[in-house]
C-alpha cells in the first residue's frame, strides 16, 4: 500500500515539474516575443522620426533654395531697372551724345523714348534722324521709324556713363548722294563705329545731283561690327536692288592690310 502510494505522489510530482517547466517556457517565450515587438516599434519610430526629420530638411532647403533664388532675380529685376529709373528728361540729349561718339554720326532723336528690359534691357526711340554735314548745312541722310539701343548692363549704377552694346534699326529710309558714299567709305575705312549696328527692314536710295532717285535697294537686313579675335571689320548684307536679291560682304582685314568686297545675286 505504501509503495503504491509512493508511486503516486512521483506521478503527480512529475507532472508538476512538467506543467511548471511549460508555464516558464510560455512565460519566456512571451516575454521575447513581447521585446520583439518594443524592438520593433522602437525601430519604426526611429525610422518615421528620421524620414520626417529628413523630409522637413529637405523641404526647408528647397523653400530656402526658391527663396534666395526669388530675392536674387527680384533684385536683378530692379538693378536692369535703373536706367529707366535714374535717367529723366535729359535722356535725350545724353543719348545723342553717346550714338553720336560710338557711330560719328549726327543724330536727332525725339522725344519719344521708352525704356524696356525685354528681350534685353534697351531704350526705343521713334523717329529718329540722322544727318550729314554736306558744305555748310546738314543733309537729311536717314529717316528712322525706330531705333533700339541696346545697354552694356555693367554700366548701369555708373550715372552718366552708361555704355552701350549695338543698336539696331528699323524701318528706315536712307538718302543717299555720291558725298555721301565718299563719306561712308572714309566711315568704313577709318573704322568709325566702335559698337555693332544692325539695320533691318529698311530702304536705300540713290539720288543724283538733281535730287532724283536713280537705284532703290530694299534691305532686308545688314550687320556691321567688328571681329576682335579675327581683327576685321565686316558687313553683311542681303536685300534687293532692281527687283533682284543679293548678298553683299564687306571686309577690312587690319592683319594683312587689304580691303575686299563682293556681291552675289541669286537666281530669281
Amino acid at each position: 500500500m505504501k509503495y503504491l502510494k509512493f508511486k503516486i505522489n512521483s506521478f503527480i510530482n512529475s507532472l508538476k515539474k512538467i506543467f511548471l517547466t511549460k508555464k516558464k517556457t510560455k512565460k519566456k517565450s512571451l516575454h521575447l516575443l513581447f521585446l520583439q515587438i518594443i524592438n520593433h516599434i522602437k525601430i519604426d519610430i526611429k525610422k518615421k522620426i528620421y524620414v520626417s526629420a529628413y523630409n522637413i530638411k529637405t523641404t526647408f532647403n528647397l523653400n530656402v533654395t526658391i527663396f534666395i533664388c526669388s530675392l536674387i532675380f527680384f533684385l536683378y529685376l530692379i538693378y536692369i531697372s535703373v536706367p529707366g529709373i535714374i535717367y529723366n528728361k535729359s535722356i535725350q540729349n545724353y543719348l545723342t551724345k553717346i550714338l553720336q561718339t560710338n557711330y560719328h554720326f549726327n543724330f536727332s532723336l525725339s522725344p519719344k523714348i521708352k525704356y524696356s528690359i525685354l528681350p534685353k534691357p534697351h531704350f526705343e526711340i521713334q523717329d529718329v534722324i540722322i544727318f550729314n554735314k554736306k558744305g555748310d548745312y546738314e543733309k537729311n541722310f536717314a529717316q528712322i521709324k525706330k531705333l533700339k539701343i541696346f545697354l552694356n548692363q555693367g554700366s548701369f549704377l555708373k550715372k552718366n556713363n552708361l555704355q552701350i552694346n549695338y543698336i539696331e534699326i528699323y524701318n528706315s529710309n536712307f538718302f543717299v548722294v555720291k558725298s555721301d558714299l565718299e563719306y561712308l567709305q572714309i566711315f568704313f575705312e577709318k573704322k568709325y563705329f566702335k559698337k555693332p549696328l544692325i539695320i533691318k527692314k529698311s530702304t536705300f536710295f540713290y539720288k543724283d545731283d538733281n535730287d532724283e532717285t536713280v537705284a532703290l535697294s530694299n534691305l532686308q537686313k545688314v550687320n556691321i561690327y567688328k571681329d576682335s579675335i579675327k581683327n576685321q571689320y565686316l558687313v553683311r548684307s542681303n536685300g534687293e536692288i532692281f527687283n533682284l536679291p543679293f548678298i553683299f560682304n564687306w571686309k577690312k582685314d587690319d592683319n594683312k592690310f587689304e580691303i575686299i568686297s563682293n556681291i552675289k545675286f541669286k537666281k530669281i
